[in-house]
């Protein structure tokens, strides 16, 4: 990926991005035996999907992390410490509740709201 129009130093952090981003999954198929740059299902999307989420919802839970981290990096350059933590706390709160597994309820459940034929009691 080539960066255009950036500063040295810009290019240099988009270079350490890039590292970080990478170095988990290197390592982990390394320790594994495998080789490095193998193709695998460990990536945090395909760990959402697993968990039964849909693939809007997984997009969505990441836009999320991404929101909170932006937002509080953001945040501590214009606001007291105690705040952006706040904000962050009361944040990472709400993605740890949307990440939870959706629940399923029964098919014959699902089907009896829609049609408005479920039995009380």
């Amino acid at each position: 990926h080539e960066v255009r129009g950036t500063s040295a130093p810009g290019r240099l952090q988009h270079m350490q991005l890039r590292l970080v981003v990478n170095r988990p999954g290197v390592l982990r198929r390394t320790r594994a035996g495998r080789n490095p740059f193998a193709p695998d299902k460990q990536h945090l999307h395909h760990r959402l999907l697993e968990m039964g989420h849909s693939q809007s919802r997984a997009v969505l839970v990441m836009y999320a992390w991404t929101g909170l981290i932006s937002f509080t990096a953001v945040a501590v350059a214009f606001f007291p410490i105690g705040y952006a933590l706040l904000g962050f706390f009361v944040g990472l709160g709400g993605i740890l509740l949307a990440i939870r597994p959706p629940v399923h309820k029964p098919i014959a459940v699902v089907k009896s709201l829609r049609t408005g034929t479920r039995k009380s009691g």
